[in-house]
């Protein structure tokens, strides 16, 4: 089964409610060397790149990269707080997709006051390696079992990278004997020190939109039913990585 590793209390809750949660963990500095980023940075400065560290997984780690709001309930929202004037100004960039926060004074106070009503998805990738014994005439039988995945919101990439990971096991002990979710941070950090390894490999990226009301367990029940193929061409361990975007 695949796992986010962390505790069953979390994992029970809703996305929209653990946002804080997602945030501070994708925002720790936890030294980790391997660096994802997506073709399109390459030409970018860099430095102006914002780096996401991933979430534990059993098999590798998963980010969640944006969220999409509702454009009514926002247009609605922002009626609400701002009144009409400002209404009528941003909602042509609300319809065209521009994101309102520039043009919106105080958007911190609105948004915390309003975003369990505005985000509606969340937009998801989860580094799953494969096993580094795997041949050429392997990788193809999985990219054509990959083209058979039913759920058409699934989008995948398979790449070579660099893949630095622990044993899902020790994670699960350090999240056990942690009593804040810092304390799990760190000890992640003491594991990639003390015990992390490295192999070059393969590794598959899922990539999805989900309903931001769904729960970390039914999202993990979602990635281990895209495709039940794809597990014995994957390896059990814990990537501890960044992403830049």
């Amino acid at each position: 089964m695949y796992e986010i590793l962390f505790t069953d209390k979390i994992k029970s809750m809703k996305l929209i409610d653990l946002l804080d949660v997602i945030d501070e963990v994708q925002a720790y500095n936890g030294g980790w060397e391997v660096i994802f980023m997506d073709k399109s940075l390459v030409d970018e400065d860099l430095s102006r790149c914002e780096r996401l560290s991933a979430i534990p997984a059993n098999y590798g780690g998963i980010l969640f990269l944006h969220y999409l709001y509702d454009e009514k309930l926002l247009i609605e929202c922002i009626r609400e707080y701002y009144g009409e004037e400002v209404t009528r100004s941003v909602k042509s960039l609300v319809e065209k997709g521009v994101p309102p926060i520039r043009y919106l004074y105080d958007f911190e106070s609105f948004f915390d006051k309003y975003y369990r009503s505005i985000l509606k998805e969340a937009y998801f990738e989860a580094y799953i390696p494969l096993k580094n014994e795997l041949k050429d005439e392997d990788l193809a039988e999985l990219r054509e079992l990959l083209k058979q995945v039913k759920d058409l919101s699934v989008e995948y990439e398979i790449i070579k990278s660099e893949i630095d990971y622990i044993n899902p096991n020790d994670v699960r002990r350090a999240l056990d004997e942690s009593y804040y979710l810092i304390d799990y941070l760190k000890a992640l950090r003491r594991l990639y020190e003390e015990k992390g390894e490295t192999y070059t490999g393969y590794l598959v990226i899922l990539k999805s939109y989900i309903p931001i009301a769904l729960t970390l367990k039914q999202l993990e029940e979602k990635i281990w039913s895209i495709s039940p193929s794809l597990w014995s061409y994957a390896k059990e361990v814990t990537m501890l990585f960044y992403k830049l975007i």
